[in-house]
């Protein structure tokens, strides 16, 4: 899905009546397409989804890339009563697919403003003049009184 096809996607998120339920659904379709990438003959016996289209998302799909959208799908459900609106999480569902995709780690980004970068503080046992010592046993402690 590239840029120009979320304004598609967004006309067509506006018509789903139920936010959680189309999660639901698509975890479960996703579940399906790992089961057919292990075990191929299970398309057949499906009968809540179309086969054919199951064997060509199975092969389409990596099968970890089918794992973490069905994490993906399964943590935006559980999201959808924190959102501001259910349409807003499970926009932002669909944009972690999205984002997560090969297809979209391929595609150039566009440049956007330059903030400043924080810089991280220095691990406080850590500093760059300090000399380390060579690995071997560590000194005796001296006693106590002496």
């Amino acid at each position: 899905m590239g840029r120009s096809s979320w304004p598609k996607c967004a006309t067509w998120i506006k018509n789903v009546p139920d936010y959680d339920r189309a999660l639901t659904e698509l975890a479960a379709f996703l579940q399906r397409i790992a089961m057919v990438q292990i075990v191929p003959d299970v398309a057949a016996q499906d009968e809540e989804f179309d086969s054919d289209e199951l064997r060509r998302l199975a092969a389409a799909i990596l099968p970890e890339d089918a794992q973490l959208y069905y994490q993906i799908a399964l943590h935006g459900r559980r999201d959808l009563s924190m959102a501001p609106e259910p349409r807003v999480g499970f926009e932002m569902t669909l944009l972690r697919m999205w984002r997560s995709s090969p297809i979209a780690a391929a595609q150039p980004t566009k440049p956007g403003p330059r903030r400043p970068r924080r810089r991280a503080l220095p691990h406080p046992l850590w500093h760059p003049t300090r000399q380390r010592r060579p690995a071997g046993p560590l000194p005796r402690p001296r006693p106590q009184g002496s």
